[in-house]
């Protein structure tokens, strides 16, 4: 708390506790754009150069892209999991297919202007736990209401009224082969705040977006999933020497993520203390 004082300051720090969620106007894209400024000068970034292969040899991490073979001493990947198998020595198949692959969200954003709906809830919104067809037909995930949990992100005549994002599909729609249409997933987006918030009138604005294969949704042993692929990473680079950070493994959304790839850092400049400290 006290590190997170002197980087953000008293008033940023309070703002950040207090707040349920936060957001970017420009989308959370914003990270990457400004790490990468930040870095600029001091990190080589490659946008590039997808990486081919990672292999042992000697006493050196390899990492083979279409421009460059490099060695390295250490490795952190953030790459996703079913991209890092592929380029990865031998890992077992059994370990490979015991990860379940990134689900497809629908995700709609509604936006009833002022003073035309009331909301009987308050606060950042709500999750629908796994439930029957018939309970939940719309294979609804949640829905965040973000005019409450997200103020004054935007400006003009957006400013005020009520902005609800509702999410579907997930894990519901693991063996599906085709999605719904746009329209369909409006349409039940609608009927899902109708039955859950009370809302039947129409939203002015709509926005419907068909996220694929965007997220890992964990299944029921995942760390002990995670604790194997630890197991096999160390086997084959050394311990300490290879790192997998993201939200395919640490827990999913964009604080877990920093959170990882900190430790991380922290973990690897700790060792190079303690090298240092042996010569």
């Amino acid at each position: 708390m006290n590190e997170l004082k002197s980087a953000l300051g008293e008033d940023l720090t309070k703002k950040a506790i207090e707040s349920r969620m936060y957001s970017f106007p420009d989308g959370t894209e914003t990270l990457a754009r400004r790490l990468r400024e930040k870095l600029g000068a001091t990190v080589t970034v490659r946008t590039d150069s997808p990486v081919q292969r990672i292999t042992m040899e000697g006493n050196e991490i390899k990492v083979r892209t279409p421009l460059q073979s490099r060695s390295f001493s250490h490795v952190i990947s953030t790459i996703p999991l079913p991209s890092l198998f592929r380029v990865l020595p031998s890992p077992p198949p059994d370990l490979v297919s015991s990860f379940p692959p990134a689900v497809t969200v629908g995700v709609v954003n509604l936006y009833y202007p002022p003073g035309s709906i009331s909301l009987p809830i308050q606060g950042f919104g709500y999750l629908i736990p796994k439930t029957t067809p018939n309970d939940n037909p719309e294979d609804a995930l949640g829905v965040i209401i973000v005019s409450d949990g997200i103020q004054g992100q935007d400006i003009g005549k957006f400013t005020d009224g009520v902005k609800l994002t509702v999410m579907l599909g997930g894990h519901y729609w693991r063996n599906r082969k085709s999605y719904p249409s746009d329209d369909e997933l409006l349409t039940a987006a609608k009927s899902v705040v109708a039955r859950d918030l009370g809302i039947i009138d129409d939203p002015s604005i709509t926005l419907v977006t068909l996220q694929r294969d965007c997220i890992p949704q964990y299944e029921v042993g995942h760390w002990e999933r995670v604790q194997r692929l630890e197991g096999y990473i160390d086997s084959t680079f050394g311990r300490d020497r290879f790192k997998i950070v993201g939200s395919a493994v640490d827990g999913v959304g964009v604080n877990d993520s920093i959170l990882a790839a900190r430790k991380a850092a922290q973990r690897l400049q700790d060792l190079a203390f303690l090298e240092t400290m042996l010569e």
